[in-house]
This record gives C-alpha cells, sequence and structure tokens, in this order.
C-alpha cells in the first residue's frame, strides 16, 4: 500500500476549484438565467468576439473596435463556436484561478527559499480570496489577466534566480498578452526594463550581455503591444492602444472632478458630459449609435469623438489639478481600503444589476464629494441591511488581509532579496496607475490581491513563527 501523503498545495487547489465551482452552480440555480454571468462591460467584449469569429475581423458595428483589445473577447470565442459562451468561459476561469493559485505558490516558493508552509499559506489565502472568487464566475477579463500577470511574474523571477535567457523570453511574451488582456499593463516594459537594466549593472560582471537581455527583454515586451498602436492608427486613425483612457477621463475623471466643483451627484454630471458630447462635436462625427451604457463605450471610434473627449477632460483637469490630485489619492486608498458589495448580491441574485445602480451612484457621489470615509459610512448608514451586512463582514476580511500583509511587509527579511523588490514594484504599479476617481469598485483591486496574499501568507507565518517561539520560550 502507498502511504505516501497527499501534498498540502492539491488540498489547497482542490479547495480553490470547489469554491468556484459551488459558487457557479448556486448562481446558475438562484437566477435561472445564464446572465447572472454578465455584467454591464460583458457586451462590450462580445459583440467583438462575435465579429472577429464571423468577419475574421476585429469590429463592432462595422466600425474598427478600438475600446476593447483582442485578447479576452479571443477567449470567448470557444464558448461561442459551442454556444455556451457562459458556461465554457466560466469554466476555464475557473481553471485559469486554479492556476493562479498554484503560481501564487510557486512565486512564494521562490521569494522565501523553498519554504513550503509559507508557500501553502499564500496560496490558501488566495483560494479563498473573494474578489478572486466572485470573478471567476462574470464574463470579464479580471481571472484571466491575473494568471497572465503572476505567469509573467513567476517566469521573470525564475530570470533572476538563475539567469536563464529562455525564462525572460518567456516572461516577456506572456507579458504582452497580458496587455491584450487588459490595457493596465500597458507601461509595465518600461519600467521593468529600467529594473533590469539597474539589476544588471549592479549585479552582474558581463555588462554587455546583460544589456542586450534587457534589450530583448523590452523588445519583445513592447514589441507586440505597439503593433496594435499601428493597427488602430492605420484602421481608425487613432493611435493610442485602447480609446478606454479617453472614456476614463471624460466620463470618470472630469465628471468626479465637476461632481466636487458644481453638486449634483456623479452620475448627473457623466449625463451633463454625454449631452454637451452630443452638441459639440457634429452628428457626421460619430459612428454608429451612442450606447446608453455611459461607462462602455466602444462606438466611440471616431478620431474626432475621441480628440474632444480628450481634450476637454484635460482642461477640466488642469484647471482643477488640486483638487484632482486629491481625487487621485482618494481612489488610490479606495482601491486599497474599501470594498464594493453589488457582484456578490447580484451573483447571488439578491439584488439585480439594474437594482443596485441608485445605491451606486449615491455611494459614489458620497465617495468623490466627502472622501473614503464618506463612501464607506454611507455603505453603512445608508443603504439596505443585507447591503450594509456584506460591506461589513467584506471589510472585516480585507482589513485581516491587509494586517497581516502589512506585518508581512514590516518584516526585517522581506525587502533582503532584489526579487522582492520586482514584486512590490509590480504592485504598486498595479495600485497607482487604476487608482483614480474611476477605482470605485474594488475589482480594480483584483489584480494586486495575488500580492496581497503573498505578503498576507509570510505575515500569518511570521506571527506563528514568534508565537511559538515565547511559548517554547515560556514552557522551558
Amino acid at each position: 500500500m502507498n502511504n505516501a501523503k497527499i501534498k498540502p498545495i492539491i488540498w489547497v487547489l482542490l479547495t480553490a476549484f470547489l469554491v468556484r465551482f459551488i459558487l457557479a452552480i448556486f448562481a446558475l440555480i438562484q437566477a435561472k438565467s445564464l446572465r447572472i454571468f454578465h455584467v454591464g462591460d460583458t457586451a462590450s467584449y462580445l459583440k467583438p468576439a462575435h465579429d472577429l469569429l464571423t468577419y475574421g475581423r476585429f469590429t463592432s458595428n462595422g466600425f474598427p473596435e478600438i475600446f476593447r483589445v483582442p485578447g479576452y473577447c479571443i477567449m470567448l470565442i470557444p464558448g461561442i463556436i459551442l454556444n455556451q459562451v457562459e458556461l465554457v468561459t466560466v469554466a476555464l476561469q475557473i481553471g485559469l484561478t486554479c492556476l493562479a493559485v498554484y503560481l501564487v505558490y510557486k512565486i512564494a516558493l521562490l521569494l522565501f527559499n523553498n519554504n513550503e508552509p509559507i508557500a501553502v499559506i499564500c496560496a490558501f489565502l488566495y483560494a479563498l480570496e473573494p474578489l478572486s472568487i466572485i470573478y471567476t464566475v462574470k464574463l470579464l477579463t479580471e481571472s484571466a489577466f491575473a494568471c497572465l500577470i503572476l505567469a509573467f511574474l513567476y517566469c521573470f523571477l525564475k530570470y533572476f534566480k538563475g539567469q536563464s535567457l529562455s525564462w525572460l523570453l518567456v516572461s516577456s511574451i506572456i507579458l504582452a498578452i497580458s496587455t491584450y488582456v487588459r490595457p493596465i499593463a500597458y507601461y509595465l516594459p518600461f519600467l521593468l526594463t529600467l529594473l533590469l537594466v539597474i539589476w544588471e549593472l549592479t549585479k552582474t560582471p558581463h555588462k554587455i550581455i546583460a544589456l542586450f537581455h534587457a534589450l530583448l527583454f523590452f523588445s519583445l515586451s513592447m514589441g507586440p503591444i505597439y503593433l496594435w498602436n499601428i493597427r488602430n492608427k492605420t484602421v481608425a486613425d487613432y493611435s493610442g492602444f485602447s480609446s478606454v483612457v479617453e472614456v476614463n477621463l471624460y466620463y470618470w475623471h472630469a465628471a468626479a472632478l465637476l461632481t466636487v466643483k458644481e453638486g449634483k451627484t456623479f452620475g448627473e454630471q457623466q449625463i451633463r458630459l454625454q449631452n454637451q458630447l452630443k452638441n459639440e462635436v457634429p452628428k457626421e462625427a460619430f459612428r454608429g449609435d451612442i450606447p446608453a451604457h455611459l461607462c462602455c463605450t466602444p462606438a466611440y471610434t471616431s478620431p474626432t469623438v475621441l480628440n474632444y473627449m480628450r481634450t476637454e477632460a484635460k482642461k477640466i483637469i488642469f484647471k482643477n489639478y488640486l483638487i484632482y490630485f486629491k481625487l487621485r489619492l482618494n481612489g488610490t486608498l479606495n482601491l486599497l481600503l474599501n470594498s464594493t458589495p453589488w457582484p456578490y448580491l447580484t451573483t447571488l441574485n439578491v439584488y439585480k444589476i439594474d437594482g443596485f445602480a441608485d445605491i451606486a451612484n449615491q455611494q459614489a457621489t458620497e465617495f468623490i464629494k466627502k472622501g473614503l470615509l464618506a463612501g464607506m459610512a454611507y455603505y453603512l448608514n445608508q443603504t439596505p441591511g443585507v447591503v450594509s451586512r456584506t460591506w461589513l463582514i467584506l471589510q472585516v476580511n480585507l482589513i485581516l488581509y491587509m494586517v497581516f500583509a502589512l506585518i508581512g511587509l514590516l518584516s526585517k527579511n522581506f525587502f533582503k532579496p532584489f526579487p522582492s523588490l520586482i514584486v512590490m514594484t509590480l504592485g504598486f504599479y498595479l495600485t497607482i496607475i487604476p487608482g483614480g476617481p474611476d477605482a470605485l469598485s474594488s475589482r480594480y483591486r483584483h489584480p494586486i490581491m495575488p500580492i496581497i496574499c503573498i505578503l498576507a501568507g509570510y505575515g500569518v507565518y511570521f506571527i506563528v513563527v514568534q508565537f511559538k517561539q515565547r511559548f517554547m520560550a515560556n514552557t522551558k
């Protein structure tokens, strides 16, 4: 008989799978509709995915798609082919999230000198992390992007451990792919190449070879990304990577500033800006109909429209730069420290997405006008009981994760290896870039939660070790 024990990581992976699988089944039974796996942004990925499959071109409504990038849309295609896009995609996302849990384990082994208990704790924390769980069953980019970023990080760290060029090449390709899933990774090649150059010049004797490695990494990561800029310029006369930049600046950043300056609700200011856009830009500049969903506007493929949105938003921001700085700071804190109940309540069919719109608008207005604590107080004091209780449970969980992460971060051993600096730089980037007036949803915290779990896992281990040492000392 084989008495070999099952490795703890297997149990962790099984836990991660079962929690997500059971949630998907429960949500489907409760809602009795596959639409339970959709959110407001889902349609903006499905439309270009259908067009790509049908016509072989990345378009929406007959016009080049420049709002979304093709990475996640390609992932939707198997489900579209099988006529079960929700079930197939959720199944894929469950698999990707389990892989992400395993990658957290492997990264922790690299960071903590193959310390198995620390790595298992880190993976277990991520297996039970609420954002990772809930967005597995939503047709959104979160699960795919988190898995890709972790795969990139693992390969990148493996290069630093052994300086094998193959790991560096693979990491650069994965980084490029991740940007095609979520454009937030667009500037990472610049930042990471800089870190790579610093490390190569200070730690390695072969400077020329080292600089060649850095150049190769930048070329293979940024080159494929820039090809999409060229594509957009060619087909739509738009030089950016994704017009989500202009949409966010106009409908989120500028609208937030106007909410502070002029009063009214955040939603009312968004509508005002939409009407202003219609009035100021000639009708012939629009391509297709303007979607009713203010924050998801893939029909804005006209350079004239996008230029107006970008110029007008920057004008509002530059006139109110001190208020804008405060909004960005509040947004960053909100991203790190606040929870959003609606993904959980809508998944469990307690609320319909449309039914949560008024609560979300009022909470956003409170947060934008008065800051983080006011936004939290709104959830706690001015929402129905099920909303406030859900928010409170999520907040307690988040506080525990953050406290353990802070303990891990402040421990005297964590910052010694250079790979730890890479991990923290990545976490800092993924916090600062989306941390603005548009960071009203805890969804934007999703990409950094694996890093939080790695820190928290080390924090938990540190506490246990300290407790054991003191207990042993007291019993002698």
